[in-house]
Parts: structure tokens; sequence; C-alpha cells
């Protein structure tokens, strides 16, 4: 063959293959960006998502482009909005979606929820911290993030997430009732006046959203600080409004809630230094017969006892205390009873 035309041959050849290779590309890129759409389309469907349809269009993009952190991201989501039994695999694609492009945001943010949900907190703390990091829109990552600090007891951190929150969004103060739970932090570690006024800003930001577990916690900081006539007012308006089960609807079971008989049982010890011995007494009483196995409430009834010289009554309370496990009982008892 005349090497002219041998040339001309291999360069037709060429030609033909690379265009062949560009159309697959190009059909690959156009068909990745056509599956994807309709997964969007689909998930994002005002009207009417559906869920499982997106799912199995960002299944295409993925197997024609297993590193679309996108499509992992979206999809990830699409099974999260499906509910519990699809959580554990919107993790793994969520874990896929960020290691493929590490400033994916809203990829930690939703890794964090399911981890906070799962009650694998440190883990919740690690993706939420990386959401942080990047900036992500979503206004409550910080107030997420104090969730699980609080589960993992680690309330100075829980605190300045929780005012960081209530410092970059507007409606911080009026949701979520972050000012209720910031109280809860400073009261767990001994701050109480910044627990007060954490709770005052509660009461005052939600006036039509208020429940006993507010007053009764005010109520505790207020008898700590030996404010007894007010946290009195505080224990009676948390028993008027009675216990709130809000922190029993969802994954934040930890109880944030009150006892009826530990409010009845707090009011009764602020009546009795406030030497109202009869009212103590009625208090202490109701704590007891909600609790029968409630120590202080007999410790507490026996004391009161005591100073309306009811003698005998006492050394009972003070006897049944005493087998609940509260020593102090007992000097009362060698005082009072063994004569």
């Amino acid at each position: 063959m005349n090497k002219k035309y041998l040339y001309i041959s291999i360069s037709l050849i060429t030609i033909a293959t690379f265009s062949i290779v560009i159309y697959y590309i190009n059909s690959k890129e156009i068909t990745t960006q056509e599956y994807l759409e309709n997964g969007y389309e689909e998930l994002y469907n005002k009207e009417e998502p559906n869920y499982n349809n997106a799912i199995k269009y960002f299944t295409k993009v993925i197997k024609l482009d297993p590193e679309n952190s996108d499509a992992y991201y979206h999809r990830g989501y699409a099974k999260m909005r499906l509910g519990s039994s699809k959580t554990k695999s919107a993790l793994s694609d969520f874990k896929i979606a960020t290691k493929l492009d590490s400033t994916n945001s809203n990829g930690f943010y939703y890794a964090g929820i399911i981890e906070l949900e799962s009650k694998r907190y440190d883990s919740a703390i690690f993706y939420f911290t990386k959401c942080i990091k990047f900036n992500s829109e979503f206004e409550d990552k910080y107030r997420l993030r104090a969730e699980a600090y609080i589960f993992n007891k680690q309330y100075n951190l829980a605190i300045v997430d929780f005012n960081s929150f209530l410092s970059e969004s507007t409606f911080a103060p009026y949701s979520h009732h972050t000012y209720f739970k910031l109280g809860l932090c400073y009261y767990f570690i001994g701050h109480h006046n910044e627990a007060i006024e954490a709770f005052n800003n509660e009461i005052y930001y939600n006036p039509e959203n208020l429940f006993g577990a507010i007053y009764y916690w005010r109520g505790i900081s207020k008898q700590m600080l030996k404010d007894y006539g007010s946290s009195i007012y505080d224990f009676t308006k948390a028993l008027e409004l009675g216990k709130y089960d809000m922190f029993h609807q969802s994954y934040f079971d930890i109880d944030w809630d009150f006892k009826i008989e530990l409010a009845y049982l707090s009011r009764g010890i602020s009546k009795l230094q406030m030497f109202d011995y009869v009212s103590a007494e009625s208090d202490l009483n109701k704590s007891i017969e909600i609790d029968k196995n409630l120590s202080l409430g007999y410790f507490y009834l026996g004391l009161s006892q005591i100073q309306l010289n009811e003698i005998s009554l006492a050394c009972i309370n003070l006897s049944k205390a005493g087998e609940h496990g509260v020593q102090s009982s007992y000097v009362y008892i060698k005082k009072y009873c063994n004569k």
C-alpha cells in the first residue's frame, strides 16, 4: 500500500476512535446530569416529593460516576426523609459524600443529626464541629452540638454553643426552649445566678409556651441561693402548670422535666426555712404520699413535726428517713426520741 494512503488510513482510524471516545464521554456527562436533575425534581417536588424515585436516579448517577459527592449527599438526604429504617444507609451516603468532598457542610450536618438521634454523642459532636468549620447554612448547628454536649455532661461547652446559637440566630430565643436548656447547663455547673437569668429569658421570650419545669428549676436555683420566699412562688407555679412531656417526644429523652413529688418536697423545704411549719408539713406529707421511698420527704417532715411539737410523729418519720439512708436522722432521733 502506498505510504501516503497508509498514513491517511491511520489518521482516519485515529480520528474515528477519538470521536467515539469523545461521544461516550459526552454521553456519560449528559446522562449523569439528566439523572441528577431528575433526582432533584423528585426530591424537591413541592407538591409531592417521591423519595424512592429520587434514590433510584441518584443511584444511577453513582453507577456512572462513583466519585460524584453530590449524588451521594442527595441520595442520603432522600433516604433520611423516608424515616428511621433508612437512617443507617443514609449515614453511609453522607460519610462517602463528605469523604469525596471534605467541604460538604450539609453532609456533615445531617450525619450529625443521625448520630445524635442514635445517641452516639461523640460522633455527633465530630460531625457538627466539621459542619461549623465549613460555615454551614443551618442556623441551628450550634444548638445541636450543644445538645450532644449536654448528653456527654460537657456543660461548659454546651453553654458556649447555646450562646453562639443565640448570638447568630434571630429565631433562637423563641425556639427549642434554648434559654431553658442554657439555664439547666448553668445550674449543673453551680452557676445559679446565670441559671436564673436564663430561666427568666425563657419566660420573657416564650410567655405563651410555658411549662412547669422552667419554674421548678428556677425555684431550685433560688433555693440554692437561699432565696426561699421567691422559690416557693416558683414551686407553686410549677405544680400549677404540671409536667410537660415535650422532651420525650423525640430523641431528647434526657429527663429535663420534674417530678411532682420533688416539687412538693422542695416547696416544703423552703417553707420550713421560712418557719411556716404547718404548710411545710402539708407539702412534705404530699411528697411521701406520691413516693413512699422519698427519704428526704420523711426527714424534713420529721423536722417540721419537731417544730410543731409533734414528737411521736416526728420520731416515726425520722426513723423511716434513717431506714432509707439519711444518716442525719439519727442525730435528731438521739436528741428528741431516745428519752
